[in-house]
Order: C-alpha cells, then structure tokens, then sequence
C-alpha cells in the first residue's frame, strides 16, 4: 500500500476491494510494470534474463523511481578544495574575542518611549489612573495593601502600549529601578526591554526544580532587585501555576517577607486564548484537575484564588476590518464557524496559486518533527549551491558522540553551513542585545585560521 504515498502513481491503482492485500500489492506491481514498461530490445543472454527475473517487487519498483541527484553536503570536491581560511585576514583570534565579550555584555535596557496619554482609551487610562492612586499612596509612606491584578486583552488592544505609559510613569515618579517587567520567552523580553522569567528567578534548565537563594548568592540577588516595587509579567498565558507559585517564593525571598510576593504589587498582563505554558498547567486551570497532588500547582492555584481584579480591554486598534478581529476572537475561544474552517484551508499553502505561493518563499516554516525540518533545511542550503562547510561538534566521550541531538541539549554532531543561508539561535545569549531563542541572521562569512 507504499503507493499511495508517491505521487507519480496513480491512486485508483490501490483501490483494493476483497482481494487478499499481500496478492492484490503484489498484482498491481506487475500491472504497473507492464503498462509502463518501454519497448526494449530482446536480449538473449540467458543470465541477464535470470537476473531481471529474481528481482524483488521493491528492486524493480526503485527504477521507475524519479531520478534525483544525490548531494552530499559538505563533501563535495567543490566543499574539500575551497581555500576556507582566505577571509582570515579580515581579522584576528583577539577580535573574535573582542566581539565575544561585546555581545556577552548586558546593555541597559533603553527607557520607553515617550507614550502620548490622550492617545490612551478609556479602558486604558482606568488602569492607569488605577496605578497613579498606587504611586502616590509610595510616595507618601501610606501602609496600603499590594496589587495583584492581571490585564486582559486580545491582540491589538493596546496592553504593550499602555505598558509603555505605565513604566514610564513609574520611572518618572519613583525612579527607573522601582519597576521590572519580565516574560516567560526571549522575545517577548526583548520587545518589552525586559528580562526573562528563567533569568529574574535564576530558573536552570531542569524545570521547576528550584532551590532557595542562600548565603552570598542571596545577599547579591537582594541587593540587585530590592528597590523594585512594580513587577509586570507580560504574556501571562504561557505563565503556567508553577511557574507562577516559583515567581512568589522568588519575590518572598528578595524581600524577606512571609506575605504574597513579598508585598511586591504584581501585574499579569496578557490574554488568557492565546499560547498555554509549556510542561505546566495555565493560570485558570480547575483546582482538582491542576494540582495532582503537586505542591507546586497547589500553591500556584492558591495564588491565583488571591487575584481579586482584572482589567478587560475590548477594543482592537490593531486590525481595521471589524470581520477579521470577529474571526480571531472566535478562533481563541475554539468557536469557529464552517466559514471560518473554509476560509482557513483555503490559505493552506497547498492550495494556493503558483504566484501567491511566491510571496511566502521566505517565511518561517514548520514542521511537526524534527526529521522533517532537518530535511527541509538541507534542501535549502543545496538550493543556495555555495560552499558548505561541516562543523564537528567536541564531544568528550563517546557516548555524546552517539547522543541523539535532544539528549545533547539541542548540539548536532555535524552542523552544516554556507554563506547565505539563514541562522536561527537555539537559545537565549543576550536579551538586552536580541540575541534570544528563535532570532534569525544571515551567515555572511565563515572564517577559519589560515592553514
């Protein structure tokens, strides 16, 4: 039933009905055969012909295959002969050093940009006044109680805008260091000139598997953070209970206080139908099915059952067509419509015209494995037809050698590159310079030592 996947076949050919399958593959092999076999000269020689008749089904079937070049990467005589150290001279092993502890570096995040309060809406400057009551309660010693209040809005709704105009007013009134925003991704950091969740609550990579801050190391986390009195956690829908119950512990130790968060007033900000925590249970999770026994999600349901305020933003400045902001919203709450199921399979990308399919030679593409994505991505640096070069991973034992790339955190044996073809980072290396997980570059050189 292989056939079914070729599509130089044709699939009325394995339209099997009651025959014995094994047979039935076996017939339409040879009926395929027979109807597409070129008139050959007869050959007379008698071993030939033994041989041409102990051929299995899948021998025969190989030659009717499409003829493919077969490219290996990096192995060519075009890749072994090219002179790899002739940029060399373009720099020295102290520059690349240079460069390395330049992008290392951390810069300071740049303060916002001046955000025009008549621009805001209503809903906006409701929040806004909100906080300015909160401000000035600080500023004049008044003992009131924390915020712990999340901001709720679709795409376009104006909350990184109002953000904006929120740290803005902090850093006016009480000073740049009294107020933090962090997220849970890379990204998502840089457009908000934050940090990530992992970094403030110095998260390894082995999930919430986290530890107290004690002796030096907590004196030195104290003093870098214990000025601040706002913390805005932007895209809050991927902030999963534990994340969220680690987040409180984190504040409780910075301040040395036995309250929730430290008595740090806290800000989720976010839409709850959008991205859901990965390897965690979401912020409005039902109690029974969340917690499982885990004091972790325990904690964090606790938390959320603190959360006495929300502020809803309805209106999208984002979209103009008031259809399609209709459409996202019944997207994110799994109420589509059959038109809407139409007008989604009609942009599949298999179903678009030659022309349109054009515009999106350069985008992003997913695939559902690993395996896939690795083939599609050779196939377009063979496209590029440039130089490729093999770069050998340094394992120390042999049994990293043998490591699958998920067991060696990501790290492939061999990576294969070529000038042209686009990069993406794997991980966080530097928020502050945007240098974080799923940023994309161009390789414009690969520089070796001469010789």
């Amino acid at each position: 039933m292989s056939q079914v996947f070729y599509p130089w076949r044709n699939i009325s050919d394995v339209s099997c009905i009651g025959d014995d399958v094994v047979e039935y593959v076996d017939k339409c092999i040879h009926n395929y055969i027979n109807v597409n076999e070129y008139n050959k000269e007869e050959d007379t020689n008698d071993s030939h012909d033994t041989t041409e008749r102990s051929k299995t089904n899948e021998q025969i079937l190989s030659e009717y295959h499409p003829k493919m070049k077969t490219v290996n990467l990096g192995k060519e005589r075009k890749d072994l002969n090219y002179k790899w150290d002739k940029h060399s001279s373009k720099v020295n092993r102290e520059d690349i050093q240079t460069v390395g502890q330049y992008l290392r570096k951390d810069v300071n995040a740049s303060m916002p940009l001046p955000t025009a309060i008549d621009n805001l809406n209503s809903d906006q400057l409701q929040f806004l006044t909100y906080l300015k009551h909160k401000t000035n309660q600080i500023i004049n010693n008044e003992n009131t109680s924390h915020i712990f209040c999340m901001l709720q809005g679709m795409p376009g709704t104006g909350k990184s805008h109002l953000l904006r105009a929120c740290v803005q007013h902090i850093s006016q009134t009480l000073g740049s260091e009294s107020v933090k925003v962090i997220a849970p991704t890379g990204v998502a950091a840089k457009n908000v000139d934050g940090c990530t969740l992992h970094s403030f609550l110095l998260l390894g990579k082995f999930g919430f598997n986290m530890k107290s801050v004690t002796g030096p190391d907590l004196l030195t986390y104290r003093q870098k953070y214990d000025t601040i009195k706002f913390l805005f956690v932007e895209e809050c829908s991927m902030v999963g209970l534990r994340m969220l119950a680690c987040l409180e512990k984190r504040c409780r130790e910075i301040f040395d206080s036995d309250s929730l968060f430290g008595s740090l007033n806290v800000i989720l900000i976010g839409d709850v139908n959008q991205l859901l925590p990965i390897a965690d249970q979401p912020l409005y999770a039902d109690k029974e099915i969340a917690t499982q026994h885990n004091n972790l999600l325990e904690r964090g349901k606790l938390i959320m059952n603190e959360l006495k305020s929300a502020f809803i933003f309805r209106k999208c400045h984002r979209f103009a067509n008031d259809n399609y902001v209709k459409f996202l919203k019944r997207i994110s709450t799994s109420r589509c419509t059959q038109n809407d199921v139409k007008m989604i399979n009609e942009r599949c990308i298999t179903y678009l015209k030659q022309n349109d399919k054009a515009n999106f030679k350069d985008s992003l593409r997913r695939s559902t494995t690993n395996e896939s994505a690795n083939e599609y991505n050779m196939q377009q640096l063979q496209k590029l037809n440039a130089q490729t070069a093999i770069i050998k991973a340094n394992n120390n034992n042999q049994a990293a050698f043998a490591s699958n790339d998920d067991m060696a955190d990501g790290l492939v044996n061999d990576l294969y590159l070529c000038e042209g073809a686009k990069i993406m980072l794997k991980k966080n290396l530097n928020v502050s310079r945007g240098l974080v997980n799923g940023c994309v570059g161009i390789l414009k050189y690969i520089i070796y030592e001469e010789g």
